[in-house]
């Protein structure tokens, strides 16, 4: 059911073409028409997208004709982005250098040779032109509706209300959680019970609520009370003891115990901690059907538990249901297992129209809402008793605003297009089908996660940002207004049932979600080949090269069916290292692949757990470089890497790097020709000593995270990279670099964590002209965007060279000089040396201080300006007081001290 939707993808290269176009620079000069003519030919096939996209479902032609143009438009971007980043080096090149002639600034390695440069650009270009010629031939044969720029924007304009299941109560499971409840509490009363640990099965079809219904258990008090110990692990398709067992002991509390292989030493732990005590385990999401894995996590357990533990396990296999169930008793005797019904048509109506309704639309005329109430109920009726289809579709409906719009969803032949499918419910389909281009894109990406992963926001909308997903509202601030719609782009999906499990902060900021099964079942359809999950599996734990022949045979397999991913991620289940296999698996890839280039955009390698960390050396990250020349997004994370291949700068087209948490001890130089990267994050590093010394080169960096590495030191320069919009573990130390003074230029910024490194501001002269010139400096004054911003101190308390009163004087022009806009809303100190705290911190309406020995005093400041509505203090043992007005500050509305 692979589907094309490209209408993201054109628009992206109509926009770089007008850039192009547009190019003074004269690297387009002599072929600017080929440019406007693949320009006006993509216009003209961007008009008839929403009508193609939407006949292919019927039309096996026209999915074939958007296929066709899905290939064709993958390497015009390609070719397009070649050309920006061309521009991009030009520029670097020239800044602050104008007096360079243009000719001598193109011959550099990047092209050479200017002329032979744009020969091969033309010859690229119109080789495209005349594929999309044909395409545009065939395309007048399928009498496509023309819709216009402005009428796509106006269709596809989502409403700025959307709901969290956060915020709505679970409908229609009280029965189930009570039955539940009393036969986990009451059988293990019972004088008759002679198991320790029985095993509770909830089995049912998929979008049912079994995983709501175990937490609404999970978190009953009455189950509180009655169990000492309450642990959950999600289980999903890798069900290895090792990890199952250390994830229950994480569980459990000890979040301390360390990682290792050996299940001895994990079984010993995992026992000693459910020794006499009466425990609940939630297994939840059980696929594993194999007896033999199932009864070694029993024995892993032990016998020493209190009489009445119990494990909860949610399923769809009655199968396994019948292998891990618990008898009631001797003999062929009813099981302890709990089948999950679908809701009544009320309950599923009450969550339809929670969705559909809430809020009291107003953009609905009175005279309507009695007809769309019918059709509602009509809608409800298709979705048997499913919550999960009753979510999606009460979405979907409130963007509906006309008689005309419920109509055509009633009566859509999707309904019985899917009425007999097992996994794609048609109630998905539909929600999906209704998205605007931009978010089904953006959904659809989500299956190269998978399933059960836990997907960080944060990550995940600059992913799409890489991609060229997101497409900024602002025409005059790009760089801030890309996150902006992004984060809408999630909300809007959040808030259609797409994604659900949201963790947040405890600033109630979202922090992670997952998506159903179902949905990553639709995601995955709706994708085809695009996104693609290798798992590389201890097949045979004990014999390494029989596992790494598993692995291949997988992905030789994958290959031959699979020939048009872009984004690949590559998962490790196993409880061992992987020693060296990505190299082999894409040496299979290239070798095995029949196609000459190698389109693939996305690379990202996840440890399902924390000890099967995939070890990349640098002949990996070396053919990587070589072979994969068209890569936008690279995720190493937790990755065993020692050294980053000086081959990295060949990957001109990437826009997003993640180093966090490797071993990695340096940054080769040629990282700073990456143009277009866009995020770097180096979190955790805690070898890598330095940035490289042109980091001022990467003029499109938007995000870098070097918190928790062993930087000392900023490189000079920072003040050039003016698109940066999060600066996590800013820098300022005491051996030269770049200096706070740096971050003047920065304007965009949103988000900002300065480290001050022990003697940073020892050798400071201080006299009274530099006092007025530093305070007159304002470094975050006119920083409008910034909304969360961190002040850490990293001081030795045993250097005892800088006298008190320097430091406080210090301390004060430093923090005055610092002064955000009153538009901050977060705010962090740590580790603050001084006796008092400036009066602008009440500016901010969250204020977390933590670690603040020496902190006596908050300066009182003008209470008209105070703005702060949550105080939280910690570990400044030496402070006295609050402010004297504290009682009078009515936006102050939590306070912990």
């Amino acid at each position: 059911m692979a589907e094309a939707v490209i209408g993201g993808v054109t628009e992206g290269i109509i926009n770089k073409l007008i850039s192009l176009i547009a190019d003074e620079i004269g690297l387009a000069w002599g072929f600017k028409g080929e440019l406007r003519k693949l320009q006006n030919t993509l216009v003209g096939i961007q008009n008839v997208l929403e009508d193609a996209e939407t006949l292919q479902v019927t039309d096996m032609n026209v999915k074939k004709w958007l296929m066709s143009l899905k290939d064709v438009s993958y390497e015009a971007d390609d070719v397009l982005d070649e050309f920006a980043t061309e521009m991009l080096r030009y520029k670097v090149e020239n800044t602050g250098n104008r007096l360079t002639k243009k000719v001598r600034n193109f011959l550099t390695p990047s092209s050479n040779n200017p002329v032979a440069f744009r020969l091969r650009m033309v010859h690229k270009i119109r080789n495209i032109n005349v594929k999309l010629d044909e395409i545009a031939k065939e395309r007048d044969r399928f009498h496509f509706k023309n819709v216009t720029t402005k009428e796509r924007i106006t269709n596809n304009r989502e409403t700025t209300a959307s709901l969290d299941d956060d915020d709505l109560p679970v409908v229609g499971r009280d029965k189930d959680k009570w039955i539940i409840i009393d036969k986990l509490i009451k059988s293990s009363a019972s004088p008759e019970a002679t198991v320790s640990v029985s095993v509770l099965p909830i089995v049912g079809m998929g979008g049912l609520g079994k995983t709501t219904l175990a937490k609404l258990v999970y978190n009953d008090a009455s189950i509180q009370g009655f169990f000492d110990l309450k642990m959950w692990v999600c289980v999903s398709d890798d069900f290895d003891v090792k990890r199952l067992a250390t994830e229950i002991i994480h569980s459990a509390g000890n979040t301390t115990f360390a990682s290792t292989t050996n299940l001895n030493t994990i079984e010993t732990s995992l026992r000693s901690i459910l020794e006499d005590k009466r425990f609940l385990i939630v297994l939840d999401d059980v696929w594993n059907e194999n007896v033999a894995e199932w009864n070694r996590f029993r024995k892993c357990l032990g016998d020493g538990a209190k009489k009445g533990s119990k494990i909860l396990v949610t399923t769809r296999s009655e199968k396994v249901a019948s292998i891990v169930h618990t008898h009631t008793g001797d003999g062929p005797t009813p099981l302890i297992m709990h089948h999950l019904k679908g809701l009544s048509f009320e309950d599923c109506w009450s969550i339809f129209k929670q969705r559909a309704f809430g809020y009291c639309r107003v953009d609905v005329a009175e005279d309507q809402i009695d007809d769309l109430v019918e059709i509602g109920k009509a809608l409800v009726k298709r979705c048997q008793g499913v919550p999960l289809a009753a979510k999606a579709l009460g979405g979907l409906m409130r963007n509906k605003r006309s008689k005309e719009e419920w109509v055509w969803v009633r009566d859509s032949g999707i309904w019985k297009q899917f009425e007999n499918d097992t996994k794609i419910l048609p109630a998905l389909k539909l929600s999906y089908d209704d998205l605007p281009y931009y978010l089904k894109q953006c959904f659809a990406y989500c299956s190269v996660f998978p399933k059960d992963h836990k997907i960080i926001k944060y990550d995940l909308i600059r992913q799409w940002i890489a991609h060229g997903f997101v497409v900024a509202a602002a025409e005059n601030d790009e760089a801030n207004s890309l996150v902006d719609t992004a984060d809408g782009y999630f909300n809007s999906l959040l808030g259609r049932s797409f994604f659900q499990d949201v963790e947040r902060y405890s600033s109630g900021n979202i922090w992670r979600c997952k998506m159903h099964d179902l949905m990553h079942d639709l995601a995955q359809s709706v994708n085809g080949d695009e996104c693609n999950v290798i798992e590389l599996s201890s097949a045979v734990d004990d014999d390494r090269q029989q596992q790494q022949q598993h692995n291949n045979n997988k992905l030789v397999r994958w290959i031959h069916e699979k020939s048009t991913t872009l984004h690949l991620s590559i998962v490790s289940s196993t409880t061992k290292t992987i020693t060296n296999p990505v190299h082999q698996l894409f040496s299979a890839y290239v070798n095995n692949s029949s196609r000459s280039r190698f389109h693939i955009h996305t690379i990202i390698l996840l440890s399902s757990n924390c000890w099967s960390r995939i070890n990349v050396d640098k002949r990996v990250l070396d053919f990587i470089c070589l072979n994969f020349k068209c890569l936008r997004l690279l995720d190493l994370q937790h990755a065993k890497i020692r050294e980053v291949s000086s081959r990295i700068g060949k990957l001109k087209h990437l826009r997003y790097l993640d180093l966090s948490d490797t071993n990695i001890e340096e940054l080769p130089d040629s990282i700073t020709n990456l143009y277009n990267l866009q995020t770097l994050f180096l979190f955790a590093c805690c070898k890598l000593k330095q940035l490289p010394r042109d980091m001022r080169k990467m003029i499109s960096l938007r995000d870098l995270d070097i918190r928790d590495s062993g930087i000392n030191k900023m490189p000079e320069g920072m003040g050039q990279l003016t698109n940066l919009q999060t600066l996590r573990g800013f820098v300022v130390g005491k051996d030269g670099g770049g200096g706070i003074g740096d971050l003047g230029p920065l304007n965009h910024l949103r988000e900002l964590d300065i480290v001050f490194k022990a003697g940073c501001f020892h050798n400071l002269n201080l006299d009274r002209r530099a006092r007025e010139e530093i305070s007159r400096a304002k470094l975050l004054k006119e920083k409008r965007n910034l909304g969360q911003l961190s002040l850490s101190w990293r001081e030795d308390e045993e250097d005892n060279s800088v006298h008190l009163d320097h430091q406080e004087v210090v301390n004060d022009v430093l923090l005055e000089a610092l002064q955000p806009n009153s538009n901050l809303k977060w705010l962090l100190i740590e580790g603050f040396p001084g006796t008092r705290l400036p009066s602008w911190i009440t500016m901010a309406q969250h204020v977390y201080i933590f670690v603040c020995p020496q902190l006596r005093s908050l300066k009182e400041g003008n209470p008209n300006s105070v703005l702060i509505e949550e105080l939280y203090i910690r570990s400044c043992r030496n402070l006295t007081s609050l402010w004297k007005g504290i009682q009078g500050f009515t936006s102050l509305k939590q306070r912990r001290i």
